[in-house]
């Protein structure tokens, strides 16, 4: 029953709280997506992706969790 809790409870909270290595590995994926974006001339795609990638790398520097 303990495992059933923890395991239910663990998304919630690394949700809550945050993990850096997550919003790291998503930056490096909206990175790439931008770059992907740029070098096919979607210019307008390649700045949403750099915001997201800005966004997440934020998100990273205040996660408490590694």
């Amino acid at each position: 029953m303990k495992r059933l809790l923890l395991s239910a409870l663990t998304p919630l909270l690394l949700g809550t709280f945050g993990c850096a290595h997550y919003d790291r590995a998503r930056a490096d994926y909206h990175e790439d997506r931008a770059r992907h974006a740029a070098e096919h001339g979607h210019f307008g795609k390649a700045i949403s992706e750099e915001r997201k990638a800005n966004r997440a790398d934020e998100q990273a520097r205040h996660d408490p969790l590694p």
